[in-house]
């Protein structure tokens, strides 16, 4: 019998097409997603053996519960979710103690975060996990980052943010970035959860499973965890996948066909995933345009 983490697994996996994808489709490559959250604790049982690459010292005494689960979810070891498992995670540390506590000035956060964007693109990765939902709206915040922006999108890098675990309409100035993509947590019926963020920004993102999601946890476990940012390290996942199967294609194209094949959402709410639709949307444009 399948205990409850392998069976949320299966669940997810099937869900956002994944199954299907890695069942029909061998990758070219294996996919590279920058995470930008806290330390990761690279020696934690879930991630043993992954390609965990932390951008400067990692010590896990100082390490983040919240990123350690995170890069688990995109490529952990049983029982953990591990949806593109293979994959190499680039983990850039930016919001410890002291930003989450506001003891940083938001300026000096910003440019922090900004800074690890550009870091992220200096190693051409196509992809960019963000661990936080943005909460500072003041222009010494949100200027440093649209800077770091432009690079994204000369480079067409996709950025994934989570959307938040509050029911309410959600809006924020970088969201409105091409390049950036919020993502709201779906409940099991593939509707939005009932803590989900929803808003004309938010619908520019992606809905996907954010329920009882396997993650690493402390003391070396495991545990079923919530929340719209595992559902973004989820989506990461899924783009990172289409990515080493469709070399050729900027990550932005593939986010636009991921959005194109999946469940129609509406003025607020955004479209689910499905990760061999996606794949089949890109063929069929580049057999058209050949």
């Amino acid at each position: 019998m399948l205990s409850v983490y392998a069976m949320r697994r299966q669940f997810i996996m099937q869900t956002t097409g994944l199954t299907d994808l890695f069942r029909s489709v061998p990758a070219s490559y294996p996919p590279t997603i920058a995470l930008i959250d806290g330390a990761v604790d690279a020696t934690h049982p879930a991630l043993a053996g992954t390609s965990v690459q932390s951008d400067g010292p990692s010590r896990r005494d100082r390490s983040s519960r919240h990123a350690t689960a995170m890069a688990s979810v995109v490529l952990g070891r049983p029982p953990a979710l591990g949806a593109c498992r293979g994959a190499q995670l680039l983990a850039f540390d930016a919001v410890d103690d002291d930003a989450l506590q506001g003891s940083l000035h938001p300026a000096k956060v910003a440019s922090r975060i900004a800074g690890r964007i550009i870091r992220a693109c200096d190693q051409a990765v196509k992809v960019i996990v963000l661990g936080f939902e943005f909460l500072e709206d003041s222009r010494p915040f949100v200027a440093p980052l649209m800077a770091a922006l432009e690079r994204v999108r000369i480079q067409q890098v996709a950025v994934l943010t989570p959307a938040g675990n509050t029911p309410r309409s959600y809006s924020h100035p970088l969201l409105s970035h091409p390049n950036m993509f919020p993502v709201a947590s779906a409940a099991d019926t593939g509707e939005p959860d009932s803590d989900a963020a929803w808003g004309p920004l938010i619908a520019k993102g992606f809905l996907a499973p954010g329920l009882n999601v396997p993650v690493a946890a402390s003391n070396d476990e495991v545990k079923l965890a919530s929340g719209s940012s595992f559902a973004t390290a989820l989506v990461g996942s899924v783009c990172a996948a289409l990515l080493a199967r469709l070399p050729q294609t900027p990550a932005t194209a593939v986010c636009r066909a991921m959005r194109i094949s999946g469940q129609r959402g509406s003025l607020t709410v955004p479209p689910s995933i499905n990760a061999c639709s996606a794949y089949r949307t890109v063929i069929s444009r580049l057999e058209y345009a050949a």
